[in-house]
């Protein structure tokens, strides 16, 4: 499988040999669906459709950024490039990614003015979902582990995720084996040394989930699923644990804008339990 690069329509398009069709049906309906984002962000709005040949696509737009951005993209592409290119690299070290269809740049003398990716959808449910159906605590405890030891190779292979946020995971499984694909990974990237910053980062930001039946205990089942495969960081766990619930208990508090007056006594068991 490889992808056929070209000009069209003022873009230059990457679309996968396989969907070479899809190309004027894609110029001419990219920006027909301003009435219906599917999701949007600081960043990029994201636009489920459908094309006969294909089903259901989703189309992510990239919002222009200021000059300095644009500069910047000049040597390391655009977002919609970064993404694609991220997938690969997940791809390529064993875990999942969405399918990428296309992606297209629009640039004025050189400087980006606009980019896209259109992907197939994951055929898995979100993090969310699967933990809130899980109806017996064995499952449950199964499925933390197996997030852990997913989440500890990710970062075995010292690829950290720009945003490892629970709505950017989907879970399939296959042949009992919990298959994680990351989503909105265009600023996902594999690095030569893996920090404790970096380490720390992502799993406060999975660690922000609140969800039906995920006790504190639950978390540090998970981690130690994750030290699993990072078995260097085991003398350092109990710092890390420590490390990971502060940083959480911060983020969430100035997230729901608890005044700082009422957060001194707010422990992470009440702060992260189910309401």
């Amino acid at each position: 499988m490889g992808f056929v690069k070209f000009y069209q329509g003022g873009y230059k398009l990457s679309i996968d040999e396989r969907f070479q069709d899809i190309t004027k049906w894609l110029l001419e309906n990219i920006y027909k669906k301003e009435s219906h984002p599917f999701h949007t962000s600081r960043h990029s709005i994201v636009w489920k459709t459908y094309y006969p040949a294909l089903g259901e696509l989703f189309i992510k737009t990239f919002k222009s950024e200021g000059f300095l951005f644009k500069i910047k993209d000049l040597f390391r592409g655009s977002r919609a490039y970064r993404a694609w290119k991220a997938g690969e690299m997940l791809e390529s070290n064993g875990f999942c990614a969405p399918e990428v269809v296309a992606i297209g740049e629009k640039r004025s003398f050189g400087l980006l003015q606009e980019s896209f990716l259109v992907t197939l959808p994951v055929k898995g449910s979100s993090l969310m979902e699967v933990f809130s159906s899980l109806t017996s605590l064995k499952a449950k405890r199964e499925m933390v582990y197996q997030l852990g030891r997913e989440i500890g190779k990710v970062h075995k292979f010292s690829i950290i995720h720009g945003d490892l946020l629970p709505v950017n995971i989907f879970i399939v499984m296959a042949e009992g084996r919990c298959l994680v694909y990351l989503l909105d990974n265009e600023r996902t990237k594999q690095v030569s040394i893996i920090t404790a910053k970096h380490r720390i980062k992502n799993l406060v930001q999975l660690n922000r989930m609140v969800v039906s039946g995920i006790t504190a205990s639950d978390r540090i089942r998970f981690f130690d699923a994750y030290l699993e495969e990072n078995q260097s960081l085991k003398p350092d766990r109990n710092r890390m644990l420590k490390r990971i619930g502060e940083i959480t208990v911060k983020r969430v508090m100035k997230h729901r804008k608890i005044p700082l007056e009422k957060r001194k006594g707010i422990t992470f068991r009440a702060l992260m339990a189910w309401k």
